[in-house]
C-alpha cells in the first residue's frame, strides 16, 4: 500500500454489510407489525366516522334514511377516498337494510383487510363491523363479523371493542 491511501479495506466493508443486513432482518417485521396496528386503528377510526356520517346523514339530508357510500361522500360528511371502497389497507362495505323489512332504518358496514394475516405484506389481522348502534364488532377471520338477522342486531362470530 502506498502511504498516503486512505478508505476502507474489503474486510471491513463486508462486515459492515453484515451488521446491516442483520439489523435490516431484525427491523423490517416489526415495522410491518406497527404498520398493520396503524391500519386496524385506522379501520376502526373509519368505523365510526362512517357511523357518525349515517347518523348526520339521517337527520340533514337523508330525510330519515340512511344513505350509501357515495351518498355521504357527495354530501361532504366523508373523504372522497371513501368513494372507493378501500383506504388504508382496507376494504369498506356499506350496506343499507331494506328499511321496509326492517321496520326501522338500518345500515351495516364492514373494513377486511385488503391482504389479510401476520405475514409481511399483511395489510391488517383483524376484520371490523359495525351498524347503527355504533358498537365496533372484530373477528380474526378475513371476513367480517355480521348481524344474526334477529330484530336485536346481535352479531355473529365477534367480539365487541372495549374502547
Amino acid at each position: 500500500m502506498k502511504p498516503n491511501q486512505n478508505g476502507f479495506s474489503l474486510i471491513e466493508l463486508l462486515i459492515v454489510l453484515t451488521i446491516l443486513g442483520i439489523l435490516a432482518a431484525i427491523a423490517i417485521p416489526n415495522l410491518m407489525g406497527a404498520r398493520r396496528n396503524a391500519n386496524e386503528a385506522t379501520a376502526v377510526s373509519s368505523l365510526r366516522t362512517i357511523a357518525s356520517a349515517e347518523t348526520t346523514y339521517r337527520s340533514t339530508l337523508g330525510k330519515g334514511n340512511f344513505g350509501n357510500m357515495n351518498d355521504l361522500v357527495d354530501g361532504g360528511l366523508l373523504d372522497p377516498a371513501f368513494s372507493f371502497g378501500r383506504r388504508t389497507g382496507y376494504t369498506y362495505i356499506l350496506t343499507k337494510v331494506d328499511e321496509s323489512a326492517a321496520q326501522v332504518p338500518i345500515f351495516d358496514v364492514s373494513a377486511v383487510p385488503i391482504k389479510h394475516g401476520a405475514s409481511v405484506g399483511g395489510t391488517g389481522t383483524r376484520s371490523f363491523y359495525t351498524n347503527e348502534s355504533g358498537a365496533i364488532y372484530f373477528n380474526f377471520l378475513a371476513t367480517a363479523p355480521f348481524p344474526t338477522g334477529n330484530q336485536d342486531r346481535t352479531v355473529n362470530d365477534g367480539a365487541p371493542i372495549n374502547n
